[in-house]
């Protein structure tokens, strides 16, 4: 699990400092908004990297990263959940629903949009940043759904937010985190055609119980 974690927060800082270069003053602040965001006050940086009139891609990456910390989900953390739910558990994405619950936040959904909103504007969109993409779109479903009272309450925008999320992961990640969002989908996909229906949803939350 660490060598997954290291390999990944490496390709994150890559992207992030790749411009720090372009001048001092600006390198110094994007490292003093690294360092807040490294530190949990996401509040900081989000405030900071907002107030720029015109963003950079890594700007973007930054605000992206702040607003899934604030959500209560830092890349670190996510990654971590995945991979618990993951280890030797026959139910993984029940797992990875519990364990995301946990963490929601009442701001959480907001926060995850403004994530999502933050990952689709980098102009670039490297592997990597669809990972991070794909990854918010999964804890956005997953949070969804949490909230719901009712498996009736399921829809599918949620069940497409989900599906969509894993094939953007399964698409763009390394091996390791590939086989855990792969396991999610096979859980939940009993018809085996690579999508995730409302109904298949439905079905697995009824099952297992979670709602």
């Amino acid at each position: 699990m660490l060598k997954k974690i290291f390999s990944i927060s490496l390709l994150t800082s890559a992207l992030i400092f790749s411009g720090c270069g372009s001048a001092d003053s600006e390198g110094e602040t994007r490292l003093e908004t690294q360092d807040a965001i490294d530190t949990g006050n996401y509040a900081v940086a989000i405030a900071a990297l907002e107030a720029k009139l015109v963003k950079t891609d890594e700007d973007y990456l930054q605000l992206a990263s702040a607003y899934m910390g604030q959500a209560g989900f830092s890349f670190t953390e996510l990654i971590s959940i995945m991979n618990q739910s993951t280890s030797g558990n026959t139910e993984a994405f029940a797992s990875f629903f519990e364990s995301v619950k946990d963490n929601s936040k009442t701001q959480s959904l907001e926060y995850l949009d403004d994530a999502i909103d933050s990952y689709s504007a980098i102009s670039d969109q490297t592997d990597d940043v669809k990972l991070y993409l794909g990854l918010a779109y999964i804890t956005k479903a997953t949070v969804v759904v949490g909230s719901l009272n009712n498996v009736a309450d399921v829809n599918a925008s949620t069940a497409a937010l989900l599906s969509d999320g894993i094939d953007a992961v399964e698409a763009a990640a390394p091996t390791e985190v590939e086989d855990d969002v792969i396991e999610f989908r096979n859980e939940i996909d009993t018809s085996v055609d690579g999508v995730i229906s409302e109904s298949e949803l439905e079905t697995y939350l009824t099952n297992e119980g979670l709602i």
